[in-house]
C-alpha cells in the first residue's frame, strides 16, 4: 500500500472508511486481523498523516478484534502515553503509543506476554522506539 502524503491525505477520515482501507485485499485467513494491525503501524511509522486521517486510524485500530488499550505505556525516550495494542502470534504485545492529550504518535514497544512463544521472560521489552521529530519538506534531502 502507498504511504506518500498525496495518497494518505486522501484516505478516509471516518472510522468505517479507514477500517475498510486497513482490510483492503487481505485474505480471509487466521492472520487477517494481525495483518490489518500491521498496516496501522505502517501508516504511523512510514507516513505523515493529516490530523483527520490520524484520528480515523486510531479509532479504526480500536475496532480490530483483539486490540486493547494500554493506559500506561512508555516509549523508548521515556515519554508516557496511552497505547493501542495487540498480541502477535509470537507472544509479544505490540503497542503503538500516543500522547494522552493530542494523540500524536510517540513510538512503539513490544512486551513479552507469552514466555514460551517469545523465548524471553514475561514483561521483557523487546523492541522499543520513539518518534522524536516529524518534519515536512518541499524537496528531498541532498545526499553527499
Amino acid at each position: 500500500m502507498r504511504n506518500d502524503y498525496a495518497y494518505v491525505s486522501k484516505l478516509p477520515a471516518d472510522t468505517e472508511g479507514m477500517r475498510k482501507h486497513l482490510y483492503t485485499q487481505l485474505p480471509n485467513d487466521g492472520l487477517r486481523d494481525y495483518e490489518a494491525w500491521n498496516r496501522v503501524g505502517g501508516l504511523l511509522e512510514e507516513s505523515y498523516l493529516p490530523a483527520a486521517q490520524r484520528a480515523a486510524l486510531f479509532r479504526a485500530a480500536a475496532t480490530i478484534p483483539k486490540v486493547v488499550t494500554v493506559k500506561e505505556a512508555q516509549d523508548a525516550a521515556g515519554r508516557k502515553g496511552i497505547a493501542a495494542a495487540m498480541v502477535s502470534p509470537n507472544g509479544i504485545r505490540e503497542e503503538y503509543i500516543f500522547d494522552r492529550k493530542t494523540y500524536d504518535y510517540l513510538g512503539r514497544r513490544g512486551v513479552v506476554v507469552d514466555a514460551r512463544l517469545a523465548d524471553a521472560p514475561v514483561g521483557s521489552v523487546v523492541p522499543s522506539s520513539a518518534q522524536l521529530k516529524v518534519s515536512v519538506a518541499d524537496s528531498a534531502p541532498i545526499v553527499r
